[in-house]
């Protein structure tokens, strides 16, 4: 490989790794928390009461979204399970 291909593609990764979410980001990634922490609950029957206790946490969740990275959120929103997430 050429130097200057070497270089753009460390550019590129370096960039991915360190760019940060948008805001539509930080809220796709709140929804799905949000989805995934009603589904790990897992009693039937409670769905409304846990989704609305779990928007209470929007905010924080968006917030603490901001200061990660792209990559992260990345992961995160690939996750299925709450165990998926804590690989991320």
């Amino acid at each position: 490989m050429k130097t200057p291909a070497r270089l753009s593609l460390l550019a590129a990764f370096v960039l991915g790794a360190c760019a940060k979410p948008t805001e539509a980001d930080c809220e796709q990634l709140a929804d799905h928390v949000i989805d995934l922490m009603v589904k790990d609950v897992g009693v039937e029957g409670m769905e409304d009461a846990i989704r609305e206790e779990a928007e209470k946490e929007r905010p924080k969740l968006i917030e603490e979204c901001k200061g990660g990275t792209k990559t992260e959120v990345d992961c995160l929103l690939a996750a299925q399970s709450r165990e998926d997430m804590e690989k991320c």
